[in-house]
């Protein structure tokens, strides 16, 4: 009898950038192992064909692009291999808030952060504050690639700033502001950062990412250090392949901003010629 061949099956939603090509990427790595790659597109996935999807524990998924959750959820029930350390999706983390709680818990060293910002005045001063001060950050919730990141210089900027995402119910964040060059980005596979590259702020923007500017994106070399702290980062959110935010102060030290599961990691695979998607199939094919 013919043994049956391990699937592949990858998530993904054509409204998120790049999708394609991490598609590909995934698919190809795993035809290479003789693994059969099947893309499951989350908007017009038929959910009266569950008992077609022959899943089980001898295969394995990766969401590549963010949300499908409910495919998600279908495919660990069936016990399918994935990148959650625990077999139980509740462990998933879905917002920023929970991410931020996560990794103070595990002694991560964050930019000092107010998790839920206010218009109140006495509330604004003592976070002002507690954030070591002007400048700091404002961050909207749900923004990207840098949109609704602000740098607030003054205590009447942020007053007013203030005042008007309250007025609109807009929730917010307040960050400590850390001088730096850019943002690192770590790529994690397991227990090893596989590749790493660096987008450098542009010039007159603190931001390395900022609607209508090219990012300046070079290839990072990593110390012991940072290895060890992604790889930390990475056990603290019981998810083995991450794209991790990190800047470096002008103190020297590291500092955890975001991170990123699912994560687009294509880009660092291309500015640094290591093809993140055969580290991604050998992982789970061992797991």
């Amino acid at each position: 009898m013919n043994k049956r061949k391990r699937k592949f099956y990858l998530i993904y939603n054509q409204r998120f950038r790049n999708w394609e090509e991490r598609l590909t990427m995934l698919s190809e790595a795993a035809t290479e192992r003789n693994i059969e790659p099947i893309a499951l597109e989350s908007e017009s996935f038929d959910y009266s064909k569950l008992s077609e999807l022959e899943a089980g524990p001898d295969d394995m998924f990766y969401n590549v692009t963010p949300f499908s959750h409910e495919i998600e959820n279908i495919l660990v029930s069936k016990k399918v291999k994935s990148f959650f350390t625990s077999p139980s999706i509740q462990n998933y983390i879905f917002s920023t808030h929970q991410l931020d709680l996560s990794l103070k818990a595990a002694n991560i060293p964050i930019p000092k952060t107010i998790l839920k910002g206010s218009n109140n005045k006495e509330l604004l001063k003592n976070y002002v504050e507690y954030l070591n001060g002007f400048p700091l950050i404002l961050k909207v919730t749900g923004g990207t690639l840098g949109v609704g990141v602000i740098k607030i210089e003054s205590w009447e900027s942020l007053v007013s700033t203030a005042d008007m995402l309250s007025s609109k119910s807009i929730h917010f964040q307040l960050k400590q502001y850390i001088p730096n060059n850019g943002t690192i980005r770590a790529i994690v596979v397991g227990n090893q950062v596989v590749c790493s590259i660096i987008r450098l702020n542009p010039e007159n923007d603190f931001r390395c990412s900022a609607p209508g500017k090219s990012s300046i994106i070079e290839a990072y070399s990593y110390s012991e250090e940072l290895e060890k702290l992604a790889i930390e980062v990475s056990q603290a959110v019981k998810f083995e392949f991450v794209g991790i935010d990190i800047i470096q102060g002008n103190d020297g030290n590291f500092y955890v901003l975001e991170v990123n599961f699912p994560n687009d990691f294509s880009i660092p695979a291309n500015f640094t010629g290591v093809n993140v998607a055969k580290f991604v199939v050998n992982h789970l094919n061992e797991k």
